[in-house]
């Protein structure tokens, strides 16, 4: 009997997220900053080798691990805008996801049958966000 290959799936071997808040009370308004960040080497989609040939204990077709990848997101704030003289205060923000547009494939599979398959990340996103508080 030969010792089969088994992967932690779904499982970076590394991995580090880290954010930075800041808030200040300006003139007629608050500001608000956040950056994240988040870093993850690749990981295995599936547990064995699509491969595995149990006569002679080798491997034939290679398990394949997804990219590692490097997201950073953000959000800009104005908040409590004084509008109208019942108290309303408005919100604008803009935000970001994936902000340095970064591309990778974070899940990859192998089928001796079907052949090789990916996922990739979400592209750069943003948008605008507008609220009032009554």
């Amino acid at each position: 009997p030969f010792a089969v290959p088994i992967y932690a799936i779904y499982t970076p071997r590394n991995a580090v997220s880290g954010g930075l808040d800041y808030s200040a009370e300006m003139k007629g308004f608050d500001l608000t900053l956040h950056l994240d960040a988040n870093y993850a080497d690749g990981f295995y989609a599936n547990y064995t080798d699509p491969g595995f040939d149990t006569a002679t204990g080798k491997v034939t077709a290679v398990q394949p691990k997804g990219d590692s990848s490097f997201i950073v997101n953000g959000r800009i704030a104005l908040s409590n805008i004084q509008v109208g003289d019942n108290g309303q205060a408005v919100t604008v923000a803009l935000w970001a996801r994936n902000l340095l547009d970064e591309q990778h494939a974070f899940y990859r599979s192998y089928s001796t049958l079907s052949g090789g398959t990916g996922i990739f990340n979400e592209p750069r996103t943003y948008g605008v966000e507008f609220s009032v508080q009554m």
